[in-house]
């Protein structure tokens, strides 16, 4: 599932062929890509393709090529294993399952399909902030684990004699690691293994100058350069917001799903806390209120950051002011090649005021906790 070392998996074995089991030279590393886009139904609207804002052409184009690369490499391997790494195929629907599952039966004796699972609260807290460096501006969507929505398909089609779960967290894993504990629960020879360094986590206040840009702003991603100036902007905040990454687990609490966690535990025998869910005190303020207070001293900092590139306005320690300022910086800094790095050239306008009139229409209605 997310948010359980896939990444780390996917970059160790990116190269790996001993002979016996080769992990799938794809186009990706990350397998989620052409597996989603070659058997969901909803790749038109697939995230990765909005981001880089593909028409429908390209994303059925995408999937014609996504299937033939499976295809093509299924039909052409020798080896005797093969290993693929996604935990984006999880939200392929029951049909694509079956589709997919129908593919890799027409080339494969045995099918067993390895799952991570993640302690509902620490997944929350983890994919919320995937989903904010992401763009996402919702809070809640992505803090529900939906066990049984992404694995009871599975159980289904593949047999639960076929399915393995195994716990993410530290004291489960061998060696606290996810790529040695799938290593060795696969066999794999340890010494053609790339060593990886992990997703870096951003700090608690890096995520609410995220979300207040994500929630005020439109124009953070749909092509590569707003993607290149996002990247930066999340880069920039990190380093100047350090500090704990985590939230209150109360706001997890309070949205996660008992009967689902539940399920999970029956399902896997797994210890996820189910018991504790709806138990702890609500935290006193919504959790969009939360996040769209900076402390004093992120504040400071921010006015910092900007003071360090000659910019000594204050814009009345006004959050959402400060990062879409920051967030021009970013633009002016990922400006491409040819623009000399002169963001009124780069967006077509000869006046900085027609540039900041047109800035200034891509945000979005300011927040206004209830």
């Amino acid at each position: 599932m997310h948010k359980t070392g896939s990444t780390a998996i996917q970059s160790a074995l990116r190269n790996y062929d001993d002979g016996d089991t080769i992990y799938a030279p794809l186009s990706d590393r990350n397998h989620s890509v052409p597996f989603f886009a070659a058997f969901s139904e909803r790749y038109g609207s697939y995230h990765i393709f909005q981001s880089r804002g593909m028409s429908q052409s390209e994303c059925d184009q995408a999937r014609a090529d996504a299937k033939q690369e499976i295809v093509t490499f299924l039909q052409g391997t020798d080896r005797r294993r093969v290993v693929f790494s996604g935990e984006g195929i999880t939200d392929i629907e029951p049909a694509g399952v079956r589709e997919m599952v129908a593919e890799l039966r027409a080339h494969a004796k045995h099918i067993r399909a390895i799952v991570y699972v993640r302690h509902p609260v620490e997944f929350a807290g983890s994919n919320l902030q995937q989903a904010l460096k992401g763009g996402n501006s919702s809070l809640t969507r992505g803090m529900q684990p939906r066990y049984q929505q992404k694995f009871a398909k599975f159980l289904e089609i593949l047999g639960p004699e076929n399915v393995e779960f195994r716990a993410f967290g530290k004291e489960q894993l061998r060696e606290c690691n996810v790529v040695t504990d799938f290593a060795e629960s696969l066999g794999l020879d340890r010494s053609k293994i790339s060593s990886v360094t992990v997703n870096v986590s951003i700090s608690l206040e890096a995520q609410k100058c995220v979300y207040l840009l994500n929630k005020t702003n439109c124009l953070t991603r749909g092509d590569k350069h707003l993607l290149a100036a996002r990247a930066e902007f999340v880069r920039m905040m990190n380093s100047g917001l350090p500090g704990s990454m985590q939230i209150p687990t109360g706001y997890a609490r309070m949205h996660l799903d008992a009967a689902d966690i539940a399920w999970m535990e029956s399902t896997s025998g797994l210890d996820l806390g189910s018991e504790d869910i709806g138990h702890e005190d609500p935290p006193l303020s919504s959790l969009e209120e939360y996040f769209s207070q900076l402390t004093e001293v992120s504040i400071d900092r921010l006015l910092r950051i900007l003071a360090d590139h000659g910019i000594e306005e204050e814009f009345d320690r006004d959050p959402v002011m400060l990062v879409n300022r920051l967030y021009y910086l970013c633009l002016v800094a990922t400006a491409p090649k040819g623009s000399h790095r002169h963001p009124l050239k780069y967006f077509g306008v000869t006046e900085a005021g027609d540039f900041l009139v047109s800035l200034g229409r891509t945000l979005k209605t300011r927040i206004t906790p209830k």
